[in-house]
C-alpha cells in the first residue's frame, strides 16, 4: 500500500474518531435531559467542610424532592481529613469522576459565592460544561467576572433564587419540592 493510502486511510479514521466522539455526547446530551440530573459546583478547597457540604446538602435535597438527579462531588468523601483537597484522594479518579458527573447532568448549579478562595475546579467544570451545552446557573457573585457572565446561562444573588429559577424554568417532576 503507497504511503498516500496510509495518510488517506489515518485521515478517515481520524475523522470518523472525530465524528464518533460527537455522537456520544450528543448521547450524553439527551440522556441528560431526560434524566433531570443537576450536578453542584463550588468550592471544596479553601473552605469549611460544613461550607462546602451545606449549601450543597439543602440544595441536593430540595431538587431531589422535585424529582431531580443530584450529583454532588463532596458525597462520600471525608472532607474533614487534614489531606482532603491536597493527597488523600488520585487527582485523575476526582477529575474523571466529576467530568463524568458533569456530562450526566442537564444542569450546573454553580456555588461563586466567595472573594477568599481561587475556584479553579470550579471555573473548569463551568467551561466544560459550556463546551457541552448545559444550562449554567450561577449564585453569589454580586460583581461577577466577565468570564462568568459569559459562560452562564442565567445569575442570581442566593442559592434561594437560583433553586426557585430552576424549579420554575424546568418544573418538578414529582410531588413538589416545597413539600
Amino acid at each position: 500500500m503507497s504511503s498516500l493510502c496510509i495518510d488517506e486511510l489515518r485521515s478517515a479514521c481520524s475523522e470518523f474518531v472525530c465524528e464518533a466522539k460527537k455522537l456520544r455526547q450528543a448521547l450524553r446530551n439527551v440522556q441528560a435531559i431526560f434524566t433531570r440530573g443537576v450536578y453542584l459546583a463550588g468550592a471544596i478547597s479553601g473552605v469549611t467542610p460544613e461550607f462546602a457540604a451545606g449549601w450543597r446538602q439543602k440544595a441536593g435535597d430540595i431538587l431531589r424532592r422535585a424529582g431531580y438527579t443530584v450529583y454532588d462531588p463532596t458525597a462520600g468523601k471525608d472532607l474533614e481529613h487534614p489531606a482532603a483537597n491536597t493527597t488523600l484522594y488520585n487527582p485523575a479518579e476526582i477529575v474523571e469522576h466529576d467530568l463524568g458527573d458533569i456530562e450526566k447532568s442537564r444542569i450546573i448549579l454553580v456555588e461563586a459565592s466567595r472573594d477568599d478562595v481561587p475556584y479553579w475546579g470550579t471555573a473548569m467544570e463551568v467551561r466544560y460544561a459550556y463546551e457541552l451545552g448545559k444550562t449554567i446557573i450561577v449564585w453569589g457573585p454580586t460583581a461577577p467576572s466577565y468570564w462568568l457572565q459569559y459562560h452562564a446561562t442565567e445569575i442570581f444573588e442566593t442559592l434561594d433564587e437560583a433553586l426557585a429559577f430552576i424549579l420554575n424554568t424546568f418544573g418538578p417532576f414529582g410531588k413538589s419540592a416545597l413539600d
